[in-house]
């Protein structure tokens, strides 16, 4: 069945479902690469090959699963014709349906389906295929007026935008503009998208949006490109809402203008949290950009708090350049070693999303990563356990570091027991034998030992006790000698005897350590000068105090 409204019908529908009240559950549409069945919509045996007809006939309220596969428009946005070939050809969104791809094309609820195994990708690429100069102008349109909700679990790529400028329900699509999507008068969230490989000649690489509010969230915008302003996104008299996102490796040809934009007579508000923002040449950030738990690669023009500007550490990145942009390529999953882990602020993540763009859980090890993606590596060694009473044992000489549970199977370095109390409850107290011991981590690498970084420090753990001066025999707390068994606390871990690289702070406690206690040791060698904050637990902390 060939389902194919011209455009007049689109603009019927959506003028019937804003007046209209909807009195039963609305259906969901079904779409797959290649029609089944009737291909009417109606279920996966019967599913229809073409997505925007099932976008034109799904009601208000109503959904469009889309299972695994390539789409490409054929439909253009003004006349509804259908040419395969025409770079006119668009997706275009209607009001208050959600458009959701990820599915493998058997699933009966909506939360079976995964978006990460089942790559749904929206692709601008309908005339040879390889070269961008034939591909469609925009992939992704919304048009005045209407509010769609949400599109989720998309690639959306290879828009090529270099055409005039047309006219649209009384508004004008700007030619040259927001190559992957262009929005004008819309409230839309976009969660799990990835936007790669969209050029514009004028703004907006990747999204144009005008006179809108968009949210984006789990989603990366990478390997786009765009001759003026915003290579990544344009905002014009608008906001932008971007939570758990990574903006990354996408290419200005101009150097006045930032991956991230903004203009207009009204004022248009980014606000970036809980996000990543690096690697985009230039790498300098837009005016008017409020920030939180984010990490930029340049802080200049932008407010808020807990930013960081340390290399986020992804598995791949591509680092844009004229020769190789627009482009499909990097990985922008973070290292073990990435001061993105646990960065992020829980608090933010939109209600009913608990998963990142891999579909592995949002929330792990106790906090949310900065940027799409969640590092998967336990960020303690998961072999450290209490022995009795919760205590975990500490000793410099011992030769091979052991489980921590008893004397004998004694934790080499207080750094990693520390690192251990703060992912596993169990364990209340930790004590420590003679010897000197040095921060192997800072708050921006808890994974990854760095013997030489500033930063690094030992940091108390809510309600953990750890006491020094055992000689490694004890089996009671009131037998050990501190005089006896000097234990050292020591920030000297550069060249022996030169200050000028010793950590800024040696032991740090910050927010609700409880009743933490630090009893028995000689602490020393700390050397706190001017240098950029880091911040634990919330609080920034000044490295010259």
């Amino acid at each position: 069945m060939n389902l194919i409204l011209p455009f007049k019908t689109i603009v019927f529908i959506v003028f019937l479902t804003i007046f209209s009240f909807t009195l039963f559950a609305q259906p969901v549409r079904y779409v797959k690469p290649v029609a089944t069945g009737f291909a009417d919509g109606s279920s996966w045996a019967n599913a229809s090959a073409d997505l925007q007809a099932m976008i034109n006939i799904s009601p208000a309220g109503g959904e469009v699963w889309v299972a695994a596969g390539t789409y490409k428009p054929t439909y253009h946005p003004v006349t509804g014709a259908i040419n395969p070939i025409d770079r006119n050809n668009t997706f275009v969104l209607l009001p208050n349906v959600n458009v959701y791809g990820g599915f493998a094309g058997t699933e009966t609820l909506l939360s079976q389906r995964n978006y990460a195994a089942n790559a749904t990708i929206l692709s601008a690429d309908i005339g040879t295929v390889g070269l961008t100069t034939d591909n469609c102008y925009h992939i992704l349109l919304s048009l005045p007026g209407m509010q769609p909700r949400l599109l989720d679990g998309f690639y959306i790529q290879e828009a090529y935008s270099n055409g005039p400028s047309f006219s649209l329900v009384g508004s004008t699509i700007f030619g040259g503009s927001g190559a992957g999507a262009y929005f004008i008068n819309t409230q839309l969230t976009l969660a799990n998208c990835v936007f790669r490989g969209n050029r514009s000649f004028v703004n907006g690489g990747a999204i144009c949006s005008h006179s809108s509010n968009i949210s984006l969230f789990n989603c990366v915008l990478s390997g786009n490109r765009t001759a003026y302003a915003g290579s990544a996104i344009h905002l014009s008299n608008g906001e932008a809402d971007i939570i758990n996102c990574t903006i990354a490796g996408n290419l200005n040809d101009n150097a006045d203008f930032a991956a991230i934009t903004a203009s207009g007579a009204a004022p248009s508000n980014f606000r970036l949290v809980n996000s990543i923002v690096y690697h985009n040449k230039p790498n300098f950030q837009a005016l008017g950009v409020e920030g939180k738990n984010s990490i930029l690669e340049i802080l200049t023009g932008i407010t808020g708090s807990n930013l960081i500007s340390s290399n986020p550490a992804f598995i791949n990145p591509v680092i844009p350049a004229a020769i190789n942009s627009p482009n499909l390529l990097g990985d922008y999953r973070l290292s073990n070693c990435s001061p993105a882990f646990n960065f992020g602020d829980q608090l933010e993540i939109p209600a009913g999303f608990t998963k990142d763009l891999d579909y592995n859980n949002r929330v792990m090890y106790g906090g949310v990563d900065a940027g799409a993606y969640e590092i998967q590596v336990a960020p303690y060694n998961s072999s450290i356990v209490p022995g009795a009473g919760g205590i975990v044992y500490v000793n410099k000489a011992t030769a091979i570091s052991g489980n921590g549970s008893n004397w004998a199977s004694a934790v080499k370095e207080l750094a990693d027991a520390l690192v251990a109390a703060k992912y596993n409850t169990a364990i209340s107290q930790i004590w420590v034998a003679a010897g000197t011991y040095m921060p192997l981590y800072s708050k921006a690498n808890i994974n990854c030992i760095n013997n030489t970084d500033r930063e690094n420090t030992f940091e108390l753990v809510n309600n953990v006790k750890i006491y020094g001066g055992f000689a490694g025999t004890e089996t009671l707390l009131n037998q050990r000698n501190i005089t006896a068994n000097p234990t050292i606390l020591s920030g000297d871990i550069g060249d022996a005897g030169n200050n000028t690289d010793n950590c800024f702070h040696v032991v740090v406690g910050a927010g609700n350590v409880g009743l933490a206690e630090l009893n028995g040791f000689t602490i020393t060698k700390g050397n706190a000068v001017p240098f950029s904050p880091q911040f634990i637990n919330g609080f920034a902390i000044k490295a010259e105090e």
